[in-house]
């Protein structure tokens, strides 16, 4: 029986394989069947998605997914333009410190006796540590409208393209914002963790390699070469070991994979425990930062409730309560003035909470993480007894910081990415690029005056009127 480390209070022992539902990588055809390997790809993911900021989510069908809220404001949030070609505009914006690179494509549409021009609008996100994925290429919105010499200065009022970039109100933008600040927030949760995880990793699969003969050595020289050459080797580089780790798990692919790399009987079952036992702590992290937030989304909630309360309640009601409170002052005098005694204890208890939320940003979740990083240690422990190793990582529980220092990207860098990620200017494209749910998505179309958004079965919604487009 798999044996339960202490601070694990999930239930689960490390290690154990349950019955698994299939789930389908990103960026491949690969559908996944075992526990151990399902975790590992999602809590891989998961630090994909945070370290990234990414502006969507991956979904258990291995497609990448902007919420059509994230996607109404990617399409009128101010841009600035950057290029102009025959058939296609490049733009450029930023918000909560992510640069945002857009392209819009423009192209004629003849269908039953219409004469339709297209503009469909692409976000394009540069992207690190999954595979060799280098950008997301994801479908925005599209506008359609009959032919006309006025259509391309319709795109620009619509998708609030500019000559220059337009100062942004970040607050109308929110479900953006807050998108890019919860994945700020989740690695900042998640990095040490997943750093020394790593460690732990890269440690004991380099151990399972050792024994596989002249193929397992093999890898060990490639690994030990690749990591020289991105200068890896030196233990003052940050976070490196999960960097290691990528290099680690991309040599072993090239080479056929687990399946074919660990033949002994013993090393199969133990690779499996071991990606099991590095996604434990991160499916931890997961699973309470996303209370700490719905906690904080209640809070928010139990606000606007407060503000609604206030606003309905009547001008002759809050002047029966102000004649109430001075009848009960007067009363007050009367017997003495004396005040309730406050509890001293339970406001110390306040001041230590409030703390915590200013040095940590996460309030209560704290002492949950810390729970997460002594279930590392213990891992680490563990490990360590059956390598001969006497000492263990250490690990700091570090908080979230108010605002991540990014520095600014001109243009020039950000017109070179877009060529390199295959925007379709000049003649150059990116092989690891990936267009996703482009047929799915609903789309945005100028209707009479105003903007809406139209879905699958035909049905439109409105979008918020911030655009006027001079018609």
């Amino acid at each position: 029986m798999p044996k339960k480390f202490k601070g694990d209070k999930s239930g689960i022992a490390m290690g154990a394989i349950s019955e698994a539902i299939p789930c389908k990588v990103l960026d491949g055809d690969e559908v996944l069947t075992e526990q151990a390997d399902i975790d590992y790809y999602k809590a891989s993911i998961k630090e994909f998605e945070a370290r990234n900021r990414l502006l969507g989510e991956v979904n258990e069908e291995g497609e990448y997914v902007i919420s059509e809220d994230v996607r109404r404001n990617l399409a009128l949030i101010p841009k600035e333009q950057l290029t102009e070609g025959y058939n296609l505009i490049e733009a450029y914006s930023r918000v909560a410190t992510k640069d945002l690179f857009f392209v819009i494509e423009f192209e004629e549409e003849i269908e039953a006796g219409r004469d339709d021009f297209v503009a469909s609008l692409y976000i394009i996100e540069k992207v690190v540590g999954y595979k060799n994925l280098q950008s997301l290429r994801s479908f925005v919105a599209k506008i359609v409208e009959p032919k006309s010499d006025e259509f391309w200065n319709k795109v620009r009022k619509v998708f609030n393209i500019n000559p220059i970039l337009m100062p942004i109100d970040e607050g109308k933008y929110m479900p953006l914002v807050m998108q890019i600040q919860k994945h700020i927030e989740d690695w900042y949760s998640m990095e040490e963790i997943v750093d020394l995880s790593s460690q732990i990793y890269v440690m004991r699969v380099l151990q399972l390699l050792e024994n596989e003969g002249p193929l397992g050595r093999q890898i060990i020289e490639e690994y030990n070469r690749e990591m020289k050459l991105e200068d890896l080797g030196n233990v003052n580089v940050a976070k490196r070991y999960i960097m290691l780790r990528k290099i680690l798990d991309r040599v072993i692919e090239q080479h056929g994979g687990e399946a074919n790399v660990f033949k002994e009987e013993r090393n199969k079952a133990e690779i499996k425990v071991i990606k099991s036992e590095y996604s434990a702590p991160i499916r931890k992290v997961e699973t309470f930062r996303a209370k700490v937030q719905e906690s904080q989304r209640g809070v928010l909630r139990k606000k606007d409730r407060q503000k609604k309360e206030e606003k309905a309640s009547s001008p002759a009601k809050k002047a029966g309560g102000a004649k109430k409170k001075a009848a009960g002052k007067k009363a007050d005098k009367k017997a003495g003035g004396s005040k309730p005694k406050k509890d001293k204890k339970k406001e110390n208890k306040k001041e230590e909470k409030k703390d915590d939320k200013k040095k940590y940003g996460v309030g209560k979740g704290l002492k949950e993480i810390a729970a997460v990083a002594d279930l590392i240690l213990q891992t680490a422990k563990n490990v360590g007894e059956v390598l001969g190793r006497a000492k263990t990582p250490k690990i700091e529980v570090v908080g979230v910081p108010e605002k991540l220092k990014v520095a600014d990207q001109n243009k020039e860098e950000a017109l070179d990415f877009l060529m390199d990620a295959g925007s379709g200017f000049g003649e150059k494209q990116l092989e690891n690029s990936t267009v996703v749910n482009e047929n799915k998505v609903e789309e945005v179309t100028k209707q009479g005056a105003g903007v809406e958004l139209v879905n699958d079965a035909g049905n439109t919604s409105p979008i918020e009127d911030i655009i006027e487009l001079g018609l």
